[in-house]
């Protein structure tokens, strides 16, 4: 993510610090899931867990959009270019 934030100055990686969700949120989140659906092993569960870690880029408000769309589709592509 440091590479994807470095090819586009309009761009900056904030938060970067707090990008893994705590141990104890995650199994709360996991535990409520097993409750849900007990017929789910721990595994799933955890996996079906959508922001586990999770990542803010800011944009500069002129290239907010556009700067979000490229973005999207560079991940969405496995591309960081």
């Amino acid at each position: 993510m440091r590479r994807v934030e470095a090819e586009d100055p309009t761009r900056e990686l904030v938060g970067f610090e707090h990008r893994l969700k705590g141990t104890d949120r995650i199994k709360e989140k996991v535990s409520d899931q097993l409750r849900a659906q007990p017929e789910l092993t721990a595994d799933q569960a955890l996996a079906g867990i959508p922001d586990a870690i999770r990542y803010t880029f800011r944009y500069h408000e002129a290239q907010y959009a556009a700067g979000v769309q490229a973005g999207a589709g560079r991940l969405q592509a496995g591309d960081s270019n």
